[in-house]
């Protein structure tokens, strides 16, 4: 974990940020969204190591108040937050803290004696996400994308699926490549135009959602993400990390340079190493951000 600090937000990045963000203040963000922001804003931000619960326990008063929790994630990152809102009502033994998050999470913190009570997550199963699940390229195409629906639909959300022809479908998910006749692109646009939010690779749903202004998350490997999305102001990427990225090979000539080894995988490797999490939880993020207006 990182805390970045924006030293100034021109309009482009207000619009990519979101009408929350201020210049001046430090906002805690994952190691993968963190690596994405240092290559896109590497002149006007300012990168921290995160120096642990104790920045997130200001020292305003809350008695007397109610706050609410909110974290999305797996039973390991809701009890990472225990000790934090121990020492929260530790400061603050009048306020009433609530906590918003999954289905599961009333069982991890059932007695928890920091908590009032638990409430659902904000926009839980109202979100409609589209998925582009395959690239037309093998060298851009996340290979988790098929487990981020998944994990998506599990926590109550929709998802439309953009395949490839003759792709196996996502069970339980909208899938527009089943269809017979197949989807042209203009219908394909017409469904991503009611998306609340899209995730896809470097490739065509990444752009459609840009032109239409559909929030987007991209995954970006062998290109920099800024070449592709610097005039799409609702389009947030996560760029992959590694040695070799990144490659800028259009996999034309061949699915990966050569030599690579994600030739002997079959999958590029940068892309690989990005988390099902990762993907999953800035898209809820960004979802909500949008929704919000």
């Amino acid at each position: 974990m990182h805390t970045i600090l924006w030293k100034d937000i021109d309009e482009h990045t207000q619009a990519v940020l979101g009408p929350r963000a201020k210049p001046g203040v430090a906002y805690l963000a994952e190691d993968d969204v963190t690596g994405s922001y240092m290559h896109a804003y590497s002149n006007t931000i300012q990168v921290n190591k995160w120096g642990g619960y104790t920045q997130l326990l200001p020292d305003t008063d809350y008695n007397g108040k109610k706050v609410m929790v909110m974290r999305a994630g797996g039973i390991g990152d809701i009890l990472f937050l225990t000790p934090a809102m121990a020492a929260f009502k530790r400061r603050n033994p009048q306020a009433e803290l609530f906590f918003a998050s999954m289905a599961h999470c009333p069982l991890l913190l059932y007695n928890n004696p920091a908590l009032t009570g638990f409430l659902p997550p904000p926009g839980k199963g109202k979100y409609r996400f589209g998925i582009q699940v395959v690239a037309n390229l093998p060298v851009r195409t996340y290979p988790h994308m098929a487990r981020v629906a998944k994990s998506l639909m599990k926590q109550g959300h929709q998802v439309i699926a953009f395949g490839a022809p003759g792709q196996p479908p996502i069970q339980g998910a909208i899938n527009t490549h089943g269809q017979t006749p197949p989807l042209n692109i203009r219908q394909s646009a017409s469904l991503v135009s009611v998306c609340d939010c899209i995730i896809a690779p470097d490739s065509a749903i990444t752009h459609i959602a840009g032109a239409l202004d559909v929030p987007c998350v991209a995954v970006y490997g062998s290109f920099p993400s800024l070449l592709r999305t610097a005039y799409q102001p609702k389009t947030i990427a996560i760029q992959g990390e590694g040695k070799c990225a990144p490659c800028m090979h259009h996999g034309r000539m061949s699915n990966f340079p050569l030599n690579c080894p994600s030739q002997q995988e079959g999958m590029c490797q940068v892309l690989e190493r990005i988390s099902v999490e990762a993907v999953r939880d800035q898209a809820l993020r960004w979802a909500f951000e949008w929704k919000k207006d």
